[in-house]
């Protein structure tokens, strides 16, 4: 710091001293030479201009009659002045005389022109060579003067970085004593009553080390008091993160430390509270708050030993825990026992007597000991019994087992680019023809087995997977239809429509590879469209921008035919358990023949789905339905039937 200190001071301010004399010096110098020079060159041209004018005429005399001897006396006399070193006399332009005082002489040259006697025709020139030794004399002093000079400035300038490291000395010692400051030590700021700067910056040090000395005891007495304020809301809020907000029980943060901590043996079981959705909804949520409560105490009432902790999960789970030994035989006794008395006693919640019903899955050394009494809650459930304990023999185990196998290979085909889109065609039941294809997804496994989306599709949705593979297969159908002429459908799912960032990307890639006109959506018509007017507002949205939208699965036992009408559909594509038998269930051609008539009224075309036989399709064509899909007239394949034609070719 007292170099810095040093250096941003002493040595600037020699520096800039030294260098604005040393710029200075050289411009002067520069500048006294040169106007020398010039002036120099001026006086000793005129002089040595005078000569040669002097001793022109009677050169051209002697030159126009050819006395070269007389040239040469006149070159001697000119040459005894001291500043001339030499003398050449040129007779139309070739020389014709030459003498100097010595070999090859520097100086000023200066020339005249020799005229002819009583003319003004120049016939020569005579040529001297002056010399400049009077000027480097001159400037050899010059130069000794400013050697002195520089000596001089020398001697200034050491003398001043003496006085100004005197008058730095404070501020170093300063420098040095906020180098090693801190708030506790009791520094002694010295120059207090020098007047002048150096007594202000240090009136100015101590004044802010004494306010520095009173906040920081004034900031340990609060950092004292927060620190115990702090450890008292951390412990407040521990408790508070650990315990269920309603039964004031230990929640699941507690458990998860519980579990953490466990021996090897330990036993685990979730009560179940089965009815209590039900609760909620026909008493309101406060008294299912306070059946929660009656049922906390009623559990803790039969489990009254200190070997067991009840514990509250979110929603209607409570978990009873303990490191005891127990054997499976001993703990599905208590545990039944258990079951019977919570199920068969009822609540008295304020003036409510509420019958309540509990379903119990437990593990026994299990690790983890919380998953696997999970599975056998399921397993209890499935099964309809009240109490179950886990055993690896559990069909759900497995199934949870598949399911995460199945997730790792659909993450897998998404990363390899296996999920692919297959085509069904659809046929015009006049012109037999192909009217359009419908698009469907396919993964392919490594070795090249298809599977149909049954066996995944579900599992995805559930995995959040299901957007991804949506939008392969809606970016892959847009590519296959991109440039013809063919129509293709898409289907839609009511999660589908209801996703705004999903219609958004089906839009801007249909619009990219511009196959809007020659898109169909079909939307799936079942119990799960509860907001028709959201599915309205996407129908109105794609047929603005030229796409057609179909009914699909229409008449699979939920058919509000006020939705068709609502959402101003194109199409009516008729489900496929009731085509598949309608050669010989009467019933079903009945219903069948209603929607039929029903569509045309409305000026709508009816698509069947589920064509697998000629008897089928004859029946179809009968009723008066405009197209027909199934695998009798064409399986789903990854190429369209032109595609193929154009192979066999």
């Amino acid at each position: 710091m007292i170099s810095n200190l040093r250096n941003s001071l002493s040595k600037k301010i020699l520096f800039m001293v030294a260098a604005s004399f040393l710029l200075i010096n050289i411009f002067i110098h520069g500048g006294i030479t040169l106007l020398n020079k010039q002036t120099f060159y001026e006086l000793e041209g005129e002089k040595a201009d005078i000569i040669v004018k002097n001793y022109a005429p009677m050169l051209a005399m002697s030159i126009y009659l050819g006395m070269d001897k007389k040239i040469y006396e006149l070159l001697d006399q000119i040459l005894q002045n001291d500043s001339v070193l030499q003398v050449e006399v040129y007779h139309n332009n070739k020389l014709i005389a030459k003498k100097a005082k010595y070999k090859d002489p520097e100086g000023i040259k200066i020339s005249t022109p020799v005229y002819k006697p009583n003319s003004k025709t120049s016939f020569g020139k005579l040529q001297i060579i002056y010399s400049t030794k009077q000027f480097e004399a001159l400037m050899h002093h010059y130069a000794i003067l400013i050697a002195l000079a520089m000596v001089s400035v020398i001697i200034a300038l050491i003398w001043l970085n003496l006085y100004i490291q005197k008058l730095l000395n404070p501020l170093k010692k300063l420098a040095t004593m906020l180098k090693h400051y801190s708030p506790e030590s009791n520094m002694q700021i010295p120059y207090l009553d020098q007047k002048d700067e150096i007594g202000l910056i240090s009136n100015a040090l101590n004044c802010s080390h004494q306010k520095t000395r009173e906040y920081e005891q004034s900031l340990q007495k609060l950092n004292e008091t927060l620190e115990d304020k702090v450890q008292e809301k951390t412990e407040a809020l521990q408790k508070q993160l650990s315990t269920e907000a309603i039964t004031r029980l230990p929640n699941r943060v507690a458990l998860n430390k519980a579990l953490q901590k466990r021996q090897k043996n330990a036993i685990l079981a979730i009560l179940s509270l089965d009815n209590f959705k039900q609760i909620n909804s026909f008493y309101g949520y406060d008294v299912g708050d306070k059946v929660l409560n009656a049922a906390k105490e009623k559990i803790l009432t039969i489990f009254n030993e200190s070997d067991y902790t009840l514990y509250k999960l979110p929603g209607r789970e409570f978990v009873l825990f303990s490191e005891k030994s127990e054997t499976k035989v001993i703990f599905s006794a208590i545990l039944a026992e258990l079951a019977n008395i919570l199920n068969n006693t009822p609540l008295f919640v304020d003036d409510y007597e509420v019958h309540v019903t509990f379903t119990i899955g437990a593990s026994i050394n299990e690790n983890p000991l919380l998953g696997k009494a999970d599975i056998a809650l399921q397993e209890a459930y499935k099964l309809k019994q009240p109490v179950v304990i886990y055993n690896s023999s559990h069909e759900i185990e497995r199934q949870i087992d598949k399911n995460i196998q199945m997730i790792k290979k659909i993450k897998q085909a998404i990363y390899d680019d296996r999920i692919t889109v297959y085509f069904q065609p659809i046929f015009d039941n006049k012109t037999g023809k192909v009217k359009s294809y419908e698009s469907l997804v396919r993964l392919i496994e490594p070795d090249g087995k298809v599977l149909s989306p049954y066996f995944f599709l579900d599992i995805a949705a559930k995995a959040k997977l299901y957007k991804q593979i949506a939008k392969i297969v809606i970016l892959k159908s847009c590519q296959k239809f991109s440039g013809t002429e063919e129509h293709f459908s898409l289907n839609m799912e009511i999660d589908d429509i209801l996703d705004k960032e999903l219609v958004e990307y089906i839009l801007k890639v249909a619009k990219k590879y511009d196959v809007l006109k020659q898109l169909t959506f079909e939307i799936l018509e079942s119990e799960s469209i509860e907001d028709i007017d959201a599915v309205a507002a996407f129908t109105n949205l794609v047929s603005s921008h030229g796409c057609k939208v179909s009914i699909d699965d229409f008449g699979s036992g939920y058919s509000n035919f006020m939705h068709v009408l609502k959402l101003d559909a194109d199409y009516l594509k008729i489900d496929g358990s009731l085509i598949k038998n309608i050669h010989t269930d009467k019933d079903a051609k009945i219903i069948v023949r209603s929607i039929v008539k029903f569509a045309k009224e409305l000026g709508l075309k009816t698509v069947a789905e589920f064509v697998h036989c000629q008897e089928v399709q004859n029946e179809v064509i009968k009723l008066g339905i405009d197209y027909s899909q199934g695998y009798l007239l064409g399986e789903p394949k990854p190429k369209l039937i032109e595609e193929k034609e154009e192979e066999t070719v």
